[in-house]
């Protein structure tokens, strides 16, 4: 039996590798519309690129799925407002959240 999300909205945060990554595929992949977001910080925390969110933008695209990408930072009220303003915005609702970002202290 293989899951169906087909009309959900699932937002994965942190999805620019790893686990995340394969999270947000795997959704996209059953019917799911994917909000992908990751701000591409390295392991410290540190910087800032729309690079990484955008590979998996890319990949999800690619191979026929239905993706939106948003910079925020979960470590942020206002982050958090615009990853789900995102899904509301463009696809009316938000079904499915998997919180997988980390917050690392800088320093």
């Amino acid at each position: 039996m293989t899951l169906d999300f087909k009309g959900k909205v699932a937002l994965v945060t942190g999805d620019g590798n790893g686990l995340g990554r394969a999270y947000a595929e795997a959704l996209a992949a059953r019917g799911a519309a994917a909000i992908v977001n990751d701000l591409g910080a390295d392991l410290r925390g540190d910087g800032e690129s729309a690079a990484v969110a955008s590979a998996v933008f890319d990949a999800i695209r690619a191979a026929d799925g239905v993706a939106s990408a948003v910079l925020a930072s979960v470590a942020s009220a206002g982050g958090a407002t615009a990853m789900v303003q995102r899904a509301i915005d463009e696809f009316g609702q938000l079904d499915i959240v998997v919180n997988n970002a980390g917050i690392v202290p800088n320093g």
